[in-house]
């Protein structure tokens, strides 16, 4: 259901594939279509969780959206669909093309385990210290 007003909602964008660069620019450019005041961390690689030791290219992004946390939610599985994610699987073991999780809303923690990982918390430390894009 949209929200009739504006939240600030923090997003982590990931993916692993040879593409990720592309995929995490058009995830940004979809999420600036549908919020505002967007600001992007600068891109950063981080290993995968599993120490499989495939590398993420990762982002967090900051903004602004007229809607609840669960149509924002809805609104990135979608965006993952649209750009390619594929359940485990129907792809090649291991790929992620793209991920996009709504991590805090506004300031509520909606995903814990993610705020406190590194793929989540280098984006933040460079949002704060003014490492954009």
């Amino acid at each position: 259901m949209t929200d009739q007003r504006w939240h600030e909602a923090v997003i982590s964008l990931g993916s692993n594939i040879a593409e990720a660069e592309r995929k995490l620019r058009d995830a940004i450019g979809r999420l600036k279509e549908v919020g505002r005041d967007i600001v992007v961390s600068e891109f950063y690689h981080t290993p995968d969780i599993s120490g499989s030791g495939v590398m993420y290219l990762n982002a967090v992004l900051k903004g602004r959206f007229m809607m609840d946390a669960a149509s924002l939610h809805d609104e990135c599985k979608t965006m993952e669909l649209s750009l390619g994610r594929r359940k485990p699987s129907s792809g090649a073991k291991g790929e992620v093309a793209i991920d996009i999780d709504v991590v805090t809303f506004d300031g509520e923690v909606l995903r814990p385990v993610d705020y406190g990982r590194r793929y989540f918390t280098i984006g933040m430390e460079y949002l704060q210290g003014g490492r954009v894009l």
